[in-house]
């Protein structure tokens, strides 16, 4: 279905079937329950096309993120008040509870 046959929208889509005589209705012919959020339309109509999917939520294809230079960019950075690195304080507890 291209367009609400109520006010003509585009942003006409597919609905959920409310009961059971809709499901079973849905499962014995090729008409869909469609709903126009414009107008609140609902009725059943065969599908005739791809469900509309607008630009903007179409999965983009950029690069994954470059987690290397996120991990250096933390290493060369120190943080206000760390002293330790964190070998030598896990190397710190491992020789305490060595002791006990």
């Amino acid at each position: 279905m291209r367009a609400c046959p109520s006010c003509g929208s585009p942003r006409i889509h597919r609905s959920r079937t409310k009961g059971w005589i809709e499901h079973i209705r849905k499962t014995l012919s090729p008409d869909r329950p469609h709903r126009c959020p414009d107008c609140h339309w609902r009725g059943w109509a065969i599908e005739t096309q791809e469900p509309f999917e607008p630009e903007e939520a179409k999965p983009s294809h950029r690069p994954a993120p470059d987690f290397g230079l996120i991990d250096r960019a933390v290493r060369s950075s120190k943080a206000p008040g760390h002293t330790r690195s964190p070998d030598r304080t896990f190397r710190a507890i491992d020789d305490k509870l060595k002791r006990v």
